[in-house]
């Protein structure tokens, strides 16, 4: 059986002197069968009609095993899975074959300038919609 999720949850100890300036929502009453997702981090997945049009190809919304799962066709779901998996596992050989490195589309890794930690650092590219080059992956 899965825990309660308490009511409201304090997140971090609160600093004398400071100002709280966020709270988490209580959970959704589902949010036991659902990993203990927040409303909002259940909605993140969530794919409005015509949003396709806009999304890379690529987008984890459109993955075909996730759509199932939540679908609730769990057979579908693991079976998208494993065609999903030996497509990258394909596209892999085929690269080492051709002895092709594999290259982000919209982040290269840089220095952050504002810490000058390693980072990655978006390319530019994703707001202008043109998804002609990207991989059928799924």
């Amino acid at each position: 059986m899965a825990e309660a999720v308490p009511e409201a949850q304090d997140t971090v100890q609160v600093i004398p002197g400071s100002r709280l300036l966020w709270r988490i929502n209580t959970r959704p009453p589902n949010s036991a069968q659902m990993y203990n997702f927040t409303s909002f981090t259940v909605s993140l997945n969530e794919l409005p009609a015509g949003m396709e049009k806009v999304l890379a190809p690529t987008d984890c919304r459109l993955r075909p095993d996730i759509r199932s799962m939540e679908n609730g066709n769990m057979d579908l779901a693991s079976q998208e899975k494993e065609r999903l998996e030996e497509k990258q596992r394909a596209a892999r050989r085929e690269r080492a074959k051709d002895e092709v490195e594999w290259q982000t589309r919209w982040f290269h890794q840089g220095r952050n300038p504002h810490t000058g930690a390693p980072d990655w650092l978006y390319s530019g590219g994703y707001f202008e919609r043109d998804f002609t080059g990207c991989p059928d992956i799924y």
